[in-house]
């Protein structure tokens, strides 16, 4: 005669065979139907609802029936099952803040098209920073990203580390290229995509460069840009924002780089929906500034032209 407990037990054991045996098979036809790395979570759910629900529910149905010291078993596949869920969980978090991965590189190939537009424009750091860390995390693409910050200061920023950094600014560093010297921006952008076949190279910074430069020169730098990318099968993302430009140097960049949904990006890239993941953008805002260049910098003395 089973006492209340075994039964209880007994239970709980099919009940936990039932949703085993449920969420496998939910996982299995959920993997077709995302794209990596997506899928990978569903595979990793498969195996966290093996161990929690197949092995747990019969470990509990077999310390009833069979032998009382089934119990290491349950508290095995318990274990076991609670680490996959929680290192795929993690993971995903991860990729939800965007905070790029480390680990070993492994560079792709310019075969491997990416599920995003090879030219495009973003009007925050906030969605700059989930694209770039959905595609550093996923894909390893080689990222060159150019921007006014310090270089500690933009990897901080958006958690990313991306393989090559050009700081513009007039002071001497390693990492610097004078705003003014776009030429030798686009040769670092020419040498950086002939090492990385179906690299990214990301630019913020516009209004900085607007302060030595018009802006007839910057978008013949951005369109030379474009232009290259397209040839070599790369891709190039635009920071650019209604705030900073007036309405006529805006337009013509919308123009020139659409403005896509960045969420449905993400969505593409990530095999997830991040709803709400990215802050809603403020509208635009027609703030002009003056195409003519500004005063020079402080650091304007130890300016670093390279080329």
């Amino acid at each position: 005669m089973l006492s209340t407990a075994q039964i209880v037990q007994l239970v709980a054991g099919g009940f936990l065979l039932a949703l085993g045996i449920a969420g496998i098979a939910i996982s299995y036809l959920a993997s077709f139907r995302i794209r990596k790395p997506a899928a990978e979570l569903a595979k990793r759910v498969i195996v966290s609802f093996f161990f929690f629900g197949i092995m747990g529910g019969a470990s509990e149905i077999l310390t009833v029936l069979w032998d009382p010291n089934m119990w290491v078993l349950i508290a095995v596949s318990v274990t076991l099952g609670y680490l996959v869920m929680a290192f795929a969980a993690l993971r995903y978090l991860r990729i939800l803040s965007g905070i790029g991965g480390g680990g070993k590189k492994t560079q792709t190939t310019v075969k491997e098209k990416l599920p995003l537009p090879q030219t495009f424009m973003v009007s925050t750091p906030e969605e700059a920073k989930y694209l770039l860390g959905t595609l550093k995390e996923h894909y390893e693409k080689a990222i060159l990203a150019i921007g006014r910050d310090h270089p500690r200061v933009w990897k901080e920023k958006y958690g990313v580390k991306p393989d090559r950094y050009i700081w513009l600014t007039r002071i001497e560093h390693p990492s610097a290229v004078s705003p003014s010297s776009l030429h030798v921006v686009n040769g670092e952008i020419v040498r950086f995509l002939h090492s990385n076949p179906g690299g990214i190279v990301y630019f913020e910074g516009i209004e900085v460069v607007l302060l030595y430069l018009d802006f007839n020169s910057l978008a013949k730098f951005l369109l030379g840009v474009k232009d290259m990318v397209l040839v070599e099968n790369a891709y190039f993302i635009v920071l650019a924002s209604p705030e900073t430009l007036n309405e006529r140097q805006y337009s013509m960049l919308l123009r020139e780089f659409k403005r896509p949904n960045v969420e449905e990006l993400l969505e593409r890239l990530a095999g997830v929906t991040l709803f709400g993941a990215v802050p809603p953008t403020k509208g635009p805002k027609d703030k002009p500034m003056n195409d003519t260049g500004g005063e020079e910098d402080a650091g304007g003395k130890g300016s670093k032209e390279r080329g």
